[in-house]
């Protein structure tokens, strides 16, 4: 596993190429979350149980809902290893489906049911991840949100902390937390 030291030129390395706060060269939107949502994966520690599923076999990141991807997240993650493991992109329609993901990201398409989705994982340590306005307070783990036409990543450590997920300090020193207090997408 990779430790938070080797963590930051990666992240670094992102931020040259397509600006941790936004794009330098424009990309498509949702090629930059993709990319993103590995540099995600990569940062986090699993500390409550296991990660997800199993420890072993792909890194499993569950799509849930209709896909902004358009084959972006496949592109990105099939050149791509999370935590030393190769990833896997899934498109589950229940707890069931979800239930060996170490990741999910929840499409704007399931607003309505958010809570719904997020109690899937209740009580394993998933990330949850999702670039809708008001997903933050409702206990999603990681926002992606296009501020000043730039992609921010917002991340909650206390919906984290609650998932049994941590991020390394590099990482979070490079988003914005939310607290529960600010106007975070």
């Amino acid at each position: 596993m990779t430790g938070p030291r080797i963590f930051l030129p990666v992240v670094l390395q992102c931020s040259a190429t397509v600006g941790l706060w936004g794009q330098a060269a424009k990309k498509p939107e949702y090629l930059v979350k993709a990319e993103y949502m590995a540099y995600v994966g990569q940062a986090s520690r699993f500390w409550k149980g296991t990660d997800g599923g199993s420890s072993e076999g792909p890194f499993q990141i569950g799509v849930i809902g209709r896909s902004p991807f358009e084959g972006n997240l496949n592109q990105v993650c099939e050149k791509r290893t999370i935590q030393g493991r190769p990833v896997k992109v899934l498109y589950p329609r229940s707890a069931d489906e979800a239930s060996n993901c170490q990741m999910i990201f929840v499409c704007r398409s399931e607003a309505d049911r958010l809570e719904e989705v997020l109690g899937w994982v209740k009580g394993r340590s998933v990330i949850t991840v999702g670039d809708s306005k008001g997903f933050l307070p409702r206990g999603i783990m990681v926002n992606f949100a296009l501020e000043h036409e730039r992609i921010v990543i917002w991340v909650s450590p206390d919906a984290a902390k609650k998932g049994g997920v941590s991020f390394a300090p590099d990482f979070l020193a490079l988003v914005k937390i939310y607290s529960g207090r600010e106007g975070a997408e």
